[in-house]
C-alpha cells in the first residue's frame, strides 16, 4: 500500500510539474503569424474589429475580439519590449504590494518571456495600472520582441469568455 501511494504521489507531482511549465510559456510571434491568428483563429477583420499600424521601430495591433480589448506591439529591437514589460511588470508589483486590488495578480517574469495576469476589483484610487472600482480580468504578456496586452473590464461571463478565446487562440494562460 505505501509503495502504491508513493508511486500515485510520484505521478501527481509530475502531472502538476507539466501543468505548471505549460502556464508559463509565452511564444513570440511576427508579424504575419499575429495577423492569421486575428483573422483565421478569431475570425476578426482587418478595419472592423482591429488595425495594424506600422512605425519605426515597432508594429501595433489593436482592436476587440468580443469583449476582449487587445494590443500587440511587435518590436524591432528586444530591448525595446523587454524595457515596456519590465516597466509594466514593475507597476503592477507595486499595486499588487499596496493592496489595491481585490482579486488575483500573478507576476510570471525571466530574461527573455513573462507575463502579468490579472482578475478581480480596483479597490483604491492611487493604483498605478488600474482605475478604482472598475473590474479587470486578462493580462500582460512578453516574449522576445512581442508585448500582448488583453483585458475587459466587464464582470460578466461573456466578457471573460472573449478573454479566453482570444488567450487561447495565442497560446497564453489564462488569469
Amino acid at each position: 500500500m505505501k509503495k502504491i501511494k508513493t508511486i500515485v504521489s510520484g505521478l501527481l507531482i509530475g502531472a502538476m510539474m507539466m501543468s505548471f511549465a505549460g502556464c508559463a510559456s509565452v511564444k513570440a510571434r511576427d508579424k504575419k503569424e499575429v495577423k492569421d491568428i486575428l483573422k483565421e483563429k478569431l475570425e476578426l477583420k482587418k478595419d472592423k474589429d482591429f488595425k495594424n499600424r506600422s512605425y519605426d521601430d515597432y508594429d501595433y495591433f489593436y482592436g476587440e475580439s468580443g469583449k476582449a480589448y487587445f494590443s500587440i506591439y511587435i518590436y524591432d529591437d528586444e530591448d525595446d519590449a523587454a524595457d515596456v514589460f519590465d516597466d509594466l511588470y514593475d507597476s503592477y508589483e507595486d499595486d499588487l504590494e499596496d493592496d489595491v486590488f481585490d482579486g488575483k495578480i500573478k507576476l510570471k517574469s525571466s530574461d527573455t518571456s513573462g507575463y502579468v495576469t490579472f482578475k478581480g476589483e480596483c479597490t483604491d484610487d492611487d493604483a498605478e495600472c488600474f482605475l478604482e472600482d472598475e473590474y479587470y480580468y486578462g493580462g500582460v504578456y512578453y516574449a522576445d520582441n512581442m508585448v500582448i496586452r488583453v483585458s475587459a473590464s466587464k464582470d460578466k461571463d461573456n466578457a471573460r469568455d472573449d478573454v479566453n478565446a482570444f488567450l487561447k487562440a495565442f497560446g497564453l494562460p489564462k488569469p
